[in-house]
């Protein structure tokens, strides 16, 4: 399973009050898990904010960001009156389209969002794959082994299955597009596999969508990408 090749910032505790690049990078991080863990999707699909792994981040910046984005209707979100933030939220559609063009163009920012390709984590990273340093260090996370060879199996049965003449023709452009994307990001020098991976889903269910909700033999029997 491919993850990203990410510079993690390791900064404030929570503690201390929260600057705007601290908030706007809280924002854009909320927003790709929540778009990971909605699979993209906006209808009938919600999340309990209590699995987003907040490290130091305060319940009141938490509050701020998620208030922040459904002003924005980036997400949509359920308040009760005793809890110090939602407890679960939702993907829009807007939220949808801005997420999906910050992952196409990942270090340039959007209109809510900071560039992607570079992820800020704040306070200590506990029970994560990612190895801890010291305030201010670099932390890379790499592709596991053989991970090259599922996408380009990935990527075959991808174009097989948009050859089969029930395939929805209007996608076809986009499922093109989005395997160009692909191939770009594994030919870097420093692949951000968890984009790889993160367009590997979405292409997924689009493929999946224009064969009429049902996925090849060939595609079913992958083991990549996994959520």
């Amino acid at each position: 399973m491919p993850y990203l090749v990410a510079q993690l910032e390791l900064t404030s505790d929570g503690d201390e009050d929260m600057d705007i690049e601290g908030r706007l990078r809280l924002r854009t991080r909320f927003m790709h898990w929540l778009y990971e863990s909605t699979g993209g999707r906006t209808s009938g699909s919600s999340v309990d904010t209590a699995n987003f792994d907040r490290g130091g981040i305060s319940d009141r910046d938490l509050n701020d960001a998620l208030e922040y984005l459904s002003r924005q209707d980036l997400l949509w979100a359920s308040w009760n009156l005793d809890d110090p933030y939602p407890q679960c939220v939702g993907l829009t559609h807007r939220g949808l389209l801005e997420m999906e063009a910050a992952l196409r163009t990942p270090q340039t920012p959007t209109q809510h969002f900071a560039p992607i390709s570079v992820l800020h984590v704040y306070g200590n990273i506990i029970g994560s794959n990612i190895r801890q340093g010291s305030t201010g260090s670099t932390q890379t996370i790499e592709a596991l082994p053989g991970e090259k060879a599922d996408i380009e199996a990935f990527i075959a049965a991808v174009r097989a299955a948009i050859r089969e003449p029930e395939f929805d023709p209007v996608l076809k452009g986009k499922v093109e597009s989005d395997v160009a994307m692909i191939e770009a990001e594994v030919r870097r020098q420093q692949p951000r596999w968890k984009l790889v991976r993160a367009l590997g889903q979405s292409l997924r269910l689009i493929v999946e969508s224009g064969l009429g909700g049902v996925l090849t033999q060939a595609l079913a029997g992958l083991g990549w990408p996994t959520p």
